[in-house]
């Protein structure tokens, strides 16, 4: 009944999913889900690409800024097309996959595994076969990375509201990409900061 009422007064909405979190702390979403209406999940374009995005998936809310942002710190990082790049909590992909026609790879890790799970239907979808993604911790990824002795030309990274892990950091210096370009997102405001460590060059 209240499905229906809801569907009647906003005819729009394309799925309607109830989340259930019986904790009782700063945890927004609990682990279980049930779809009440639709697929589940809603989708959207950008930068010429399709994406499935779930309930617990993050998604940019104003994608017609982030698009801008996506062209400039491409255009700013000035990627080649045998460069090697890590997507740092990536999420669904969107950054990962957006570069994919610039370079020649992609590894995006992400923890949140529904997140992942979009990610890799997201690439399937848009028929980008160049990116890898991984469901696990960004710093214990990139101390397994280290490990392997790959090169890395560039490391994309967009934080969560806490910002990185030390060992996310420490094992950034370790790796020393060419390139670093961070994505710092705070409520309405977009910012893209890319630093080059060759040259120490920083723009904004």
């Amino acid at each position: 009944m209240l499905v229906k009422m809801v569907k009647e007064q906003f005819p729009e909405l394309k799925t309607i999913v109830q989340n259930y979190n019986p904790r009782h702390d700063n945890v927004i979403l609990g682990d279980e889900e049930i779809v009440l209406d639709g697929d589940g999940y809603i989708e959207d374009q950008l930068l010429g690409n399709t994406y499935r995005i779930s309930l617990k998936s993050f998604y940019q809310i104003n994608p017609f800024q982030v698009e801008v942002l996506y062209q400039k710190a491409i255009e700013y990082a000035k990627l080649k097309p045998t460069d090697v790049v890590i997507d740092a909590y990536c999420g669904i992909g969107t950054i990962s996959l957006s570069l994919a026609k610039h370079v020649q790879k992609v590894y995006g890790v992400e923890i949140v595994e529904q997140a992942i799970l979009d990610a890799k239907e997201n690439a399937i979808r848009n028929q980008i076969d160049n990116v890898e993604f991984y469901c696990q911790d960004a710093g214990e990824f990139m101390v397994e990375f280290a490990k392997k002795n790959k090169p890395i030309d560039a490391v994309i990274v967009d934080p969560p509201r806490k910002g990185c892990s030390s060992l996310f950091l420490n094992q950034l210096l370790q790796l020393s990409p060419k390139k670093l370009s961070i994505y710092h997102v705070m409520w309405q405001l977009r910012q893209g900061i890319l630093i080059f460590y060759n040259n120490m060059v920083i723009k904004q």
